[in-house]
């Protein structure tokens, strides 16, 4: 899952397209997590 988040947010969008609601929330939190790392 994690392949997916250095691609950026459009690359998650499309991810969260396919993906089951279980791992879309894994994935988002993971996401967030990571913005907020860079953010910092």
């Amino acid at each position: 899952m994690e392949r997916y988040l250095p691609m950026g947010p459009l690359a998650l969008v499309v991810y969260l397209v396919g993906a089951p609601e279980a791992d879309q929330v894994v994935v988002f939190l993971s996401f967030v997590i990571q913005y907020l790392v860079m953010a910092q």
